[in-house]
């Protein structure tokens, strides 16, 4: 069974309940592992429909991971900050309290300051107990504008202070593609 690493741990449940005697064989990507696959008798991937439809691979079992809800995002790092180009997006992390009005409250700055919004994602962490009912949640937020514009400055100082936590991750110039 041929896989990126992320992979076979996020289906990890189902590959020991269905194919336990399979040795799972970690590759660079979930592409190389549709093209092994491919190439080899008796071999299988865990792999996306475009990887097995591109490899012509027969789709043995479909939603295998254990998480259905669980997504995978790319980012890419850069060794510089990127430059102010006028048309920009700036990507924030902040982590609140779980605690009823707190997020209504600490992005309420981007309003006054007319920046835009255009992405938020939640994300809990546990607290030290297993049984912690109250985690606290990481946010990622995109806005629109660069770290460095003054009206996004001003709101991100106004955010910082109602937060437990704030991490600018980046600036970066708009793509011109439509976002879903």
């Amino acid at each position: 069974m041929y896989s990126k690493a992320q992979a076979l741990s996020q289906c990890r449940n189902w590959l020991g309940k269905n194919v336990p005697q399979a040795a799972k064989v970690e590759v660079v990507s979930t592409a190389a592992a549709a093209e092994l696959a491919a190439r080899e008798e008796f071999a299988a991937a865990v792999a996306s429909r475009a990887a097995a439809a591109a490899h012509r691979l027969n789709i043995l079992a479909e939603n295998i991971e254990d998480q259905p809800h669980n997504v995978t995002r790319f980012a890419v790092i850069a060794e510089r900050p990127g430059e102010r180009t006028g048309r920009d997006k700036t990507t924030l992390m902040i982590r609140l309290a779980n605690q009823a009005g707190s997020l209504a409250r600490t992005i309420a700055p981007f309003e006054k300051f007319s920046v835009n919004m255009t992405w938020i994602e939640s994300f809990p962490i546990p607290g030290p107990s297993a049984h912690d009912r109250d985690p606290s949640y990481l946010f990622f937020l995109d806005i629109e504008g660069h770290a460095d514009d003054a009206p996004v400055q001003k709101a991100i100082e106004l955010v910082r202070k109602r937060c437990e936590r704030l991490d600018i991750l980046g600036s970066y110039p708009r793509s011109d593609c439509i976002e879903s």
